[in-house]
């Protein structure tokens, strides 16, 4: 995780980068303090995507989405058409037996919300499931970067006060 050393390091390259901005001792600890989860190679490799591609001083969140995109070139993610194209193929080659084993959890979760592997399968509105595949594809895709965009002492808070909300019954009055 991003030691203070090499944060410092880092406010120092961007400031020499950005000579017209002012980077005050405040602004490093709020910097220090948000890029703190994040591995010190991958800090280092985000500021300089940062220096080649911001016109101005990066704000904390361009360097978390550099750090992230870094993280998802290599992760092999599918694009919504090469899902589409793993299930149209599933659908041929195997039918509505049992569901398959998708190469993604996103694949898996867009079947899900599609109305499930059976309904794909038995379907005669390919271009309607299609859309809808996609749309739900999409949605995954975009909840999992939020997930992986939240600060993990955000998570953690969020999922100790779930954990500590009692689910209502149904007809019982507050």
């Amino acid at each position: 995780m991003a030691t203070e050393k090499v944060t410092v390091q880092v406010l120092g390259v961007l400031a020499a980068a950005f000579p017209q901005f002012n980077l005050t001792k405040e602004t490093g600890e709020v910097y220090s303090r948000v890029l703190a989860d994040l591995p010190d190679e991958l800090l280092r490799t985000a500021a300089l995507d940062c220096v080649s591609k911001c016109r101005f001083f990066p704000t904390v969140s361009e360097l978390r989405d550099a750090a992230l995109s870094i993280k998802r070139i290599g992760a092999g993610d599918p694009s919504a058409f090469e899902a589409w194209d793993e299930v149209c193929r599933l659908i041929r080659d195997q039918g509505h037996g049992s569901t398959p084993d998708f190469s993604h959890p996103w694949i898996a979760a867009a079947v899900r919300q599609s109305g499930g592997w059976v309904r794909l399968c038995m379907s005669e509105n390919s271009v309607a499931d299609r859309a809808r595949f996609l749309e739900a594809f999409a949605d995954a895709q975009r909840r999992n970067l939020e997930t992986e965009r939240t600060l993990p002492q955000v998570r953690e808070l969020a999922l100790r006060l779930a954990s500590t909300r009692r689910p209502e019954l149904p007809g019982a009055k507050a």
